[in-house]
């Protein structure tokens, strides 16, 4: 039995080592022949602090983002004053098979107080607006999980789009590049939208959003107030054609190129586990911003390959199956769904688990993945996207 044992063990190891030193595929894709529809739809791409979702919409391109520290509330003790008085009590009433009272007794003196807290929430929304100048054709859009570089291309009129999304730890940024393959076909109206608390302003080539969480008293969540304070900031840079200002937006006439630069901030102190009125969210964003002055789209999107590479291909995992790459994500998805086998696709899967979770728990990042990692695009998310004994914290 021993020898057997040892036997089983050799070959289960034999065969993991063959499995990982095989080649991992040239490129690991999500790809799709339509842009995104609803939020869940869109390609999430993050550097642990910053997160984006990359909706790949034509003539109005979306872009919802988040910072890891946006939540609503304060720190707070939610300890109840009677739990441990009356938690014998509790116990007893179980014991005798009297549940309801059981029950009733818990819910006054077991939960917290207040019993709920606040959501985290999103910092925004960028969208980029595209005159209608003719229908799109040879569009697709996809995410690399390789190199953490959401892309999206078509065709209107003749000349061919890029627009690739990315969120750089190197350079704590996220960066949205669009290019063509002909010159001074790039016209936008650019602009940064939150549903409340926060007012953009634009001055020469960059937006300025800032605001602060404003939370109404309740029953469940406790004392509202004026709470945590944010501040996010876009710089455009153009090649070719102007930027100019325009009521709280940036028009941009006729480039040839545009490499936009995006990051966030609030007054959140880990330490203190609370905002705090020290800490200047614009001056945060102010200084990441300077630092990647003077730096080109190459160079910034070079580091951000090698860095994020180094990480995600620790682990190489093949089951075969890349003859399926051709195909839409989302059409072998269904045809998995309907009983078709595609080892391929699981192997994606995996990957892809890996992906996020590093997208959302990593530096430049400081707090672990919540409940939807980084990305988030409501005020209040289900589960307000919190932390969960279950999951997160285990």
């Amino acid at each position: 039995m021993k020898c057997f044992t040892i036997l089983t063990l050799s070959l289960i190891l034999i065969l993991f080592s063959s499995c990982s030193q095989k080649k991992q595929p040239n490129e690991l894709q999500l790809w799709y022949n339509a842009p995104a529809a609803i939020w869940d739809d869109a390609l999430p791409v993050g550097n642990g602090r910053l997160g984006a979702m990359d909706y790949g919409t034509v003539y109005n391109q979306h872009i919802q983002f988040n910072e890891e520290s946006l939540w609503a509330g304060k720190k707070f003790n939610s300890n109840n004053p009677d739990a441990l008085k009356d938690l014998a009590k509790v116990r007893e009433l179980i014991f005798d098979g009297k549940i309801k009272q059981a029950a009733k007794l818990g819910n006054k003196s077991l939960l917290g107080t207040p019993p709920r807290f606040r959501s985290y929430q999103t910092f925004g929304d960028l969208f980029l607006s595209f005159e209608k100048k003719g229908e799109y054709s040879d569009y697709r859009r996809e995410l690399s999980l390789n190199s953490g570089i959401s892309k999206t291309t078509f065709t209107i009129d003749g000349v061919k789009f890029t627009r690739e999304v990315f969120a750089s730890a190197p350079d704590n940024i996220i960066v949205v590049h669009i290019s063509a393959d002909k010159p001074g076909k790039i016209t936008t109206q650019i602009s940064l939208k939150r549903e409340k608390d926060a007012k953009v302003i634009a001055k020469d080539n960059y937006l300025l959003m800032e605001g602060q969480i404003i939370d109404k008293t309740t029953r469940e969540e406790g004392e509202g107030g004026a709470n945590m304070k944010f501040a996010a900031k876009l710089v455009v840079l153009n090649n070719g054609g102007e930027v100019t200002p325009k009521q709280g937006t940036l028009s941009v006439k006729d480039a040839d190129e545009l490499t936009l630069l995006l990051t966030a901030a609030t007054d959140y102190n880990l330490d203190n586990l609370n905002f705090d009125r020290s800490i200047n969210p614009v001056k945060i964003c102010n200084d990441i911003i300077a630092k990647t002055k003077g730096k080109a789209y190459s160079k910034i999107k070079s580091s951000h390959i090698k860095d994020h590479s180094e990480i995600f291909n620790r682990v190489k995992f093949d089951l075969g199956g890349s003859e399926l790459d051709s195909i839409p994500t989302d059409e072998r998805l269904l045809a998995m769904k309907k009983g078709s086998e595609d080892p391929g696709l699981i192997t994606l899967y995996y990957q892809y688990g890996r992906y996020l979770l590093m997208g959302s728990s990593r530096s430049p990042g400081k707090l672990p993945a919540n409940l939807q990692g980084v990305w988030n695009n409501h005020i209040k998310a289900p589960w307000n996207s919190d932390y969960h004994t279950n999951i997160n914290l285990q």
